[in-house]
């Protein structure tokens, strides 16, 4: 695994150093940092309520890629909206002390320590010993563009991971806060929710609507409520055509629907989304049906990620990172992790190299959302049948713990 991460490590570097070249910064790789960047100058100069305001921040954003990106490429210009809460756009105002090149390196720079760093905190929390190393995480596909992009999908890996933990040791109104960092994207949270409320998890639901007061509150004394309801229409227009969404990139049933409507069609590509977007909702929120989840809480987490990334209407490859290191630390999947990453994590990183190299971007990103809706499907799947199969040894004993001598159920063996 390390030799094929190594040689997927080798590619993307090709494959960056080789954009670069050819693009420039912040019109392809850095893009998102350098939105949040001019957001940070929009705020200071206009107010956080201007940050939704396109007008205003086609700008900044236009002077870093006249700055920093080729000229093949700038005639090709669109804006990068900045759809988060004012709140979380606060830290960002740090970025206008540096330079944007220095800036991208260092956002990254602290994104992996991070990752890597709370990674290693998780696998201690599960008891669990990583299945794949730092390298391989670093260039799972998800992992590499959070970083090259410059997104904040760390941050919401840290907030799942610590609700996790809080659900761990029993305290559901401090595991209901961290979900609340999950605002930052929260169209992700909506399956967790339903789950919530099918699964009578009210403390959990409690402390999540505390930090949503807290987030919408700070926003509000931020940008005024002009602001929310411009951040509101910017959110309805991610339904449409928005030139900057790229859905044929995307990770669930909308990028499938966009890439197979040329083949089978409009109309039946619609239907077969719509099918598909219910199964896999009900699958994402029957994991919760249980009301003592405390046992099965990794997989009916990750289960309800994966199964939030496949529905969620807005979902890019990048917002998998919580999921790829949560299957990677979770004791519940013990041997089974390390074949799974191997192909859901490595092989389509030295794909999606080798495919921008050899073709283009916009092949490599439809190639990668493909694969990545696979590993979420595959991933619900494989919660699903745990979680069953932990109900039927449960429903063996009786209530209370398993019996000691039930074979384990991933490695035959007795525990």
């Amino acid at each position: 695994m390390n030799l094929l991460a190594a040689a997927a490590g080798a590619a993307l570097a090709v494959y960056l150093l080789a954009s670069i070249a050819g693009r420039g910064l912040f019109e392809y790789w850095g893009a998102d940092f350098g939105a949040f960047r001019s957001a940070a100058e929009v705020a200071r100069d206009h107010g956080y309520a201007g940050v939704y305001d396109l007008g205003l921040l086609e700008p900044p954003e236009r002077r870093l890629v006249e700055a920093y990106a080729s000229d093949a490429v700038q005639a090709d210009f669109e804006v990068i909206p900045v759809p988060y809460f004012p709140l979380f756009l606060l830290p960002f105002r740090l970025t206008l002390f540096v330079d944007p090149i220095p800036g991208w390196l260092s956002w990254a720079a602290l994104n992996a320590l991070a990752l890597l760093t709370y990674s290693r905190r998780l696998g201690k929390a599960f008891n669990a010993r990583p299945a794949i190393s730092a390298l391989v995480l670093l260039v799972s596909l998800p992992a590499f563009l959070t970083l090259a992009f410059g997104q904040v999908n760390v941050w919401l890996l840290i907030g799942f991971g610590e609700s996790l933990l809080a659900l761990q040791r029993g305290r559901e109104i401090a595991a209901g806060t961290w979900l609340g960092l999950l605002l930052l994207k929260p169209q992700i949270l909506l399956l967790i929710v339903l789950g919530l409320v099918v699964g009578r998890r009210w403390r959990v639901l409690a402390g999540l609507s505390l930090a949503s007061a807290f987030v919408v509150l700070g926003s509000l004394w931020l940008a005024g409520a002009d602001g929310l309801a411009a951040l509101a229409s910017l959110w309805l227009s991610y339904a449409g055509d928005m030139p900057t969404t790229y859905p044929e990139s995307m990770m669930n049933w909308r990028g499938l629907m966009v890439n197979l409507q040329p083949i089978i069609g409009g109309p039946l590509g619609v239907a077969a989304m719509a099918v598909g977007m219910m199964m896999t909702a009900v699958a994402g929120v029957w994991l919760w049906r249980r009301t003592d989840t405390r046992r099965d809480h990794q997989q009916v987490a990750a289960g309800s990620y994966a199964a939030s990334s496949a529905v969620a209407w807005h979902s890019h490859v990048h917002m998998a990172l919580p999921l790829v290191v949560l299957i990677d630390n979770g004791s519940a999947w013990k041997d089974t992790r390390a074949r799974w990453l191997l192909w859901l994590a490595v092989v389509p990183a030295l794909l999606f190299a080798v495919v921008g190299l050899s073709v283009n971007a916009g092949a490599a990103h439809r190639l990668a959302g493909s694969l990545t809706f696979l590993m979420n499907l595959t991933v619900l799947g494989a919660c699903i049948r745990a979680v069953r199969r932990r109900s039927g040894v449960e429903r063996v004993d009786g209530p209370g713990p398993a019996r000691d001598d039930v074979p384990d159920a991933d490695t035959g063996s007795a525990r």
